[in-house]
């Protein structure tokens, strides 16, 4: 099984709303993602991504340190959480998955994003914030903000692959996801017509309805003959845990899930 930019268009864009046609139809014009990041995206499979199961799962948090280390939300700069490349996290997390065929330890996600994605966001960050300019202090305070930020990420996109093969082992169901869907259109998944939106309640980025970041219902109708959109509140579970869903969340989503297929 793999997902690509075509079958995403086939079976999610074609049932976005106006808004959701005209955001990519504006993407695709963004003249700063037009000579990397468009060309990857278009051509981006995942496949790797879908053959994974709970044993792999488990076996990345048993052999991870912590991805926060002793960091600590203090220590946290508005800059760079605010910081962005033209590539998301989420494009070089599934990169290293497709690339090296893994499911990544703390320790082989901050390696990849050290070495072999370093010219498409830590490099650019670190320019960004004069990293060559700065004396030894202040180059211990931005890694240690970096390290905040990036781990934080890995175990938010470490938390949606959970559930993605949580839902598959316990309900037989198999989520589909691609990078355009969820950087763009804001969807973690979809089943069918069933659109999966994960998320933590925190104001500043996102509730349920409310927040910095746009939520999938403004590009899809919810509720209509189409689409319907299941929102999964994941809470978090204590400093540098991995964040992992509930037995009753993932039985509230199967159930959701099977209950609107056709």
């Amino acid at each position: 099984m793999f997902i690509g930019y075509e079958e995403c268009q086939r079976e999610l864009l074609a049932n976005a709303n106006a808004a959701g046609k005209t955001a990519h139809e504006r993407w695709l014009t963004r003249f700063d993602l037009k000579e990397a990041v468009i060309p990857f995206v278009q051509g981006f499979k995942h496949e790797k991504l879908f053959t994974f199961a709970m044993s792999d799962y488990e076996r990345v948090v048993k052999e991870s340190g912590h991805a926060l280390g002793n960091v600590q939300s203090g220590e946290q700069i508005k800059g760079i959480e605010d910081y962005n490349t033209p590539f998301a996290l989420q494009h070089l997390f599934h990169d290293l998955i497709e690339t090296k065929g893994i499911l990544p330890t703390w320790e082989q996600y901050s390696t990849w994003m050290k070495t072999e994605a370093k010219s498409r966001y830590l490099g650019p960050l670190m320019a960004h914030f004069g990293y060559r300019e700065l004396d030894t202090a202040g180059r211990l305070r931005l890694g240690r903000a970096i390290q905040w930020r990036l781990g934080k990420f890995y175990y938010s996109a470490m938390r949606e692959i959970e559930l993605m093969l949580k839902v598959k082992e316990v309900h037989g169901v198999q989520m589909r996801y691609h990078l355009l869907a969820d950087v763009l259109l804001r969807v973690d998944f979809w089943h069918g017509k069933t659109l999966i939106c994960v998320w933590f309640s925190n104001p500043k980025y996102r509730t349920q309805d409310a927040g910095r970041k746009v939520a999938a219902k403004t590009y899809f109708d919810d509720g209509s003959d189409d689409i319907n959109i299941i929102n999964v509140e994941i809470e978090r579970q204590g400093y540098g845990n991995f964040w992992r869903a509930s037995n009753d969340s993932i039985q509230r989503l199967g159930e959701a899930i099977l209950s609107f297929a056709p």
